[in-house]
């Protein structure tokens, strides 16, 4: 677990099904023949692991870029100065704050995800711009 945990987060962040795949494969050992679950230290562990990667879901998607981390880092409480540096352990420790301001980050990361579309639609809209633009020059019609 220890190296999953001190993996980038824009590493970790795609391998977060691998991740469950692995805390599967934990669970199936330490079920007993009649398929009891054991309530053991490794279960609790697992239930918790599988707790904090739904906590942190949200905080999977490429449209939060550096400049919004930044914004999230002091409501995660993270204790990092370059967002690139954060790990999928630093965002586990973090979960409590996760939870705490859930609604605030859901807010911050609908905004990022409009502010990706817009720009978007401005990289889409230069490019339809240039096509009619050469086209006119060209006297093609389309």
């Amino acid at each position: 677990m220890k190296n999953q945990e001190s993996e980038e987060w824009t590493v970790a962040r795609r391998r977060l099904p691998r991740l469950h795949d692995w805390l599967d494969s934990w669970e199936n050992k330490i079920r007993l023949y009649d398929n009891m679950e054991i309530d053991t230290f490794v279960s609790k562990k697992i239930k918790e692991v599988r707790s904090a990667i739904e906590s942190i879901q949200p905080l999977r998607g490429d449209e939060i870029a550096d400049e919004h981390w930044t914004e999230l880092i002091p409501i995660l409480g993270l204790k990092v100065e370059n967002p690139r540096s954060i790990t999928l352990g630093h965002l586990f420790a973090c979960i409590e704050a996760l939870k705490e301001n859930e609604d605030r980050i859901k807010v911050r990361i609908c905004n990022f995800k409009m502010i990706c579309l817009k720009k978007g639609m401005i990289v889409l809209n230069i490019s339809i711009f240039t096509i009619f633009n050469f086209s006119y020059k060209r006297g093609l019609t389309l």
